[in-house]
């Protein structure tokens, strides 16, 4: 059951966005037992392999209108009407988002907390991969 803007009921569940380039191809879930199940449309999950190029992981969260946020989705906060890019800081080993006005990284989970932004606090606009001046614009590319 979902349990809200982050999947605490599925923790041990990880999931990655598969692509073809700049071409979303379907996802990856890989189960606590390890088992790998692949989808084309989000609805049928089955353990047979699906060909990609990229492999964006899952941040745990989703946005207002319940749409997972993945590593390179552009996203805008509510309120302050900034928009960021969703990353995973390799160095760090932590999640963050880049604000493309500033280049100020926020940590997106803090340390054994809740994630910083709840479903109703973000909404997803689109990708780096597809509009790349917005990663030049937050300093990643």
């Amino acid at each position: 059951m979902y349990g809200g803007p982050w999947d605490h009921d599925r923790p041990e569940e990880t999931r990655f966005r598969l692509r073809m380039g700049s071409r979303v191809v379907g996802a990856l879930r890989v189960d606590a037992a390890g088992r790998e199940w692949t989808t084309r449309d989000g609805l049928w999950w089955r353990g047979v392999p699906v060909k990609h190029t990229h492999r964006d992981r899952w941040s745990r969260l989703q946005d207002k209108n319940r749409t997972y946020v993945y590593e390179g989705d552009i996203i805008e906060l509510k309120g302050s009407g900034e928009r960021a890019v969703v990353r995973f800081d390799e160095r760090a080993g932590a999640w963050e988002i880049v604000l493309l006005d500033t280049r100020e990284h926020r940590a997106l989970w803090p340390e054994d907390a809740e994630p910083l932004l709840g479903w109703d606090d973000l909404v997803v606009l689109g990708t780096i991969w597809r509009n790349p001046d917005f990663a030049r614009r937050a300093g990643l590319s």
